[in-house]
């Protein structure tokens, strides 16, 4: 039986707002439809079939995933059209081959088309294969400047009988090191021209490019009203967290996601203990190694704020002299909200303050 209220509930706790999350799905959706741009969501960050389903239920094409593992949570659901963003090496080419769904998946040099079309050899279709281009976040990917390279590739793939070319994939993740909001506009701009101008030099050497994907929260409004795009691959839009706060690309109020922690200790006037730390938040302050925000903020509490982490202690430090007293709960929204619940065993969803379901956290710990 579920736990009646938010004061029930055992903490730590990771509590999603129904209504809030339930708008920010809307949102991108509407986003999307309004310039005619596929919407695939990534599940990495929320790791839900519940939620899943319900992107698929407001006009998602398919999902994306960061791992095989990831991937085989949902299609057991039967979820279909998933692609695995993510290159694949040795054993999991195989492991992409026994998901009973349509799948998909990218390479980045010629090894791994190679590794792809011997590992598909025999299939009973050809596995969509696209090709990872590099915007500027200089991870993995061909350089956008170099479309000679992902015009080879392209050609490559469709060269293998067991493989076909699926498109282009961009993931532009140096937004998150912008400095300011103007600055992630700049990115999301150049995410989708950059995607555009490698898709015309294809065209114009006589290859199709069936899909130009991008994918970033903080870029999407951006990036979808670019001309050339087909497709958005999001992935915390769905909850945001405190650092879409600080990059612009979201309001406290679109924060759906929090955790519930209880106060244990109070050192002084300005410092207290809670019972959720590195086991709970994690220690990651921001995509791709940044570090922009504390672990946690209050926004209902200003001049609070989560500072510091051991594994089962969370730091909470006051500007001023009132730093909160044992016993008190507190809901705190984290840095980086996907890192969260990947540790995470259920999300409890709750509308004020009444709980009204709980979602096993199905694709947690699927790193492989």
């Amino acid at each position: 039986m579920l736990p009646r209220s938010l004061h029930d509930l055992p903490t730590p706790a990771v509590v999603v707002e129904a209504d809030r999350l339930e708008a920010n799905l809307r949102a991108m959706a509407a986003l999307c439809a309004r310039h005619g741009v596929r919407l695939r969501p990534h599940v990495k960050t929320h790791k839900c079939v519940p939620l899943a389903r319900r992107q698929i239920e407001l006009g998602a094409v398919g999902l994306s995933a960061a791992k095989v593992s990831e991937a085989r949570v949902f299609t057991d659901a039967g979820l279909d059209d998933v692609l695995v963003a993510y290159p694949l090496r040795g054993d999991k080419v195989a492991a992409l081959r026994a998901l009973d769904a349509t799948v998909s998946t990218l390479v980045d040099d010629e090894a791994g088309v190679d590794a792809l079309a011997a590992g598909w050899a025999g299939a009973a279709r050809p596995l969509g294969v696209a090709v990872k281009v590099d915007v500027g976040l200089g991870r993995v990917g061909v350089p956008w400047d170099r479309p000679e390279r992902v015009l080879a590739l392209a050609r490559r793939i469709e060269a293998a009988q067991s493989l076909r070319f699926w498109g282009l994939v961009t993931h532009a993740g140096q937004a998150y090191r912008a400095p300011d909001a103007e600055a992630v506009a700049a990115v999301g701009r150049h995410e989708g021209d950059a995607m555009a101008q490698v898709a015309q030099h294809l065209r114009g050497a006589g290859q199709r490019v069936p899909c130009v994907s991008v994918g970033s929260t903080p870029t999407a409004r951006f990036a979808v009203a670019r001309p050339g795009v087909d497709e958005l691959r999001p992935g915390v839009y769905v909850f945001h967290d405190a650092q879409q706060v600080a990059l612009g690309a979201a309001t406290w109020a679109d924060c759906a996601l929090t955790v519930l922690t209880t106060v244990v200790s109070r050192g002084d006037d300005r410092r207290a203990i809670c019972d959720a730390g590195s086991k709970t938040f994690s220690s990651d302050r921001g995509a791709h190694g940044t570090d922009r925000v504390p672990f946690g903020v209050l926004p209902d509490v200003p001049g609070l704020g989560l500072v510091g982490l051991s594994e089962e202690h969370g730091w909470l430090r006051a500007e001023a002299a009132d730093a909160p007293q044992p016993g008190e709960r507190l809901r705190i929204v984290p840095a980086h909200a996907c890192a969260v619940v990947n540790l995470a065993r259920h999300l409890w969803i709750v509308q004020g303050e009444r709980v009204v379901d709980r979602w096993p956290v199905a694709a947690s710990g699927q790193v492989c």
